[in-house]
């Protein structure tokens, strides 16, 4: 809501429209939510597209339901004409998410966390933290529904919200910040890694859904020889591989055996290797 209302505000300035978009994930009762976006959208007429899906609980519930509700909010911007998608995300969120990923041992991709930018997606909020934008909402007399599910332990962002950062905001009051910037920084790395990597490789030899790469241009070091594996993956729109599928991607290089990765499938042939995504597992946004 802090968000949209800042948005709102700069409407007269840089002459954009509004348009905003509520996804239902049908977890819950939808009703409190709901209300508070179309009385605000009313009293500042702006019009408010919904989408209700039917997610069930389960197994990456939450990982489900993001791509889902990335899928809702590219349909709303094309019925609604629009050329961007908003999301609210802020710089307590980004610290969140690189700590998440660093616990889980990522690379540059990983950690570069949240993007500022990813292709019609923008968070003009990533800098800022929870605490400015709710005195922002409060000064403003805004009104807004709390999701009870940022609260359940069960979830892992969730116990690191509520039982680490607020430990470590103790320790280090500027953590958020701090963490933000080392976003920042892993993000203009791995921008220019993937471009320098882009321009000494060439394009990918293209077969089908698979793309391959000649051998001669895969670095014999494992470390240097993964940076070229994840752009193949990313390229493939798969999700990110594990620091073992990338070791089982190099030892194809040396012995020439067929592998199996996650959502994918490696070869070599005629002296490319080849990786082919499967059905499994392709990754849609984040």
């Amino acid at each position: 809501m802090a968000t949209a209302a800042v948005l709102e505000a700069l409407r007269p300035s840089l002459g954009h429209e509004l348009v905003l978009g509520h996804v239902d994930h049908g977890l819950q009762p939808n009703g409190p939510a709901l209300a508070v976006i179309t009385q605000w959208g009313e009293r500042a007429e702006i019009p408010v597209m919904v989408d209700r899906l039917t997610l069930k609980m389960g197994s990456d519930l939450q990982g489900r339901a993001r791509e889902a509700r990335y899928a809702a909010l590219q349909q709303m911007m094309e019925k609604s004409n629009a050329n961007r998608i908003v999301t609210a995300h802020h710089a307590d969120d980004q610290a969140e998410t690189f700590l998440m990923r660093a616990s889980r041992g990522a690379g540059l991709e990983g950690l570069s966390a949240i993007r500022r930018r990813r292709g019609h997606v923008v968070r003009p909020m990533l800098t800022t933290t929870r605490t400015a934008l709710l005195d922002f909402a409060t000064a403003q007399g805004l009104s807004w529904w709390q999701d009870p599910s940022n609260s359940d332990p069960r979830w892992t962002r969730n116990r690191i919200r509520n039982e680490v950062m607020e430990r470590l905001q103790q320790a280090i009051p500027s953590a958020i910040s701090g963490i933000g910037q080392s976003a920042s920084q892993m993000s203009s790395v791995q921008v220019g890694v993937e471009y320098w990597l882009r321009h000494a490789i060439g394009p990918w030899d293209k077969r089908g859904a698979a793309i391959g790469i000649a051998l001669k241009h895969v670095p014999d070091q494992i470390e240097a020889a993964s940076l070229v594996f994840q752009l193949m993956i990313k390229d493939l729109d798969l999700v990110a591989l594990s620091s073992r599928a990338l070791r089982q991607l190099h030892q194809i290089k040396r012995d020439g055996q067929n592998c199996r990765l996650h959502g994918a499938k490696a070869s070599i042939q005629d002296g490319i290797l080849w990786v082919e995504a499967t059905d499994a597992d392709r990754s849609k946004s984040s």
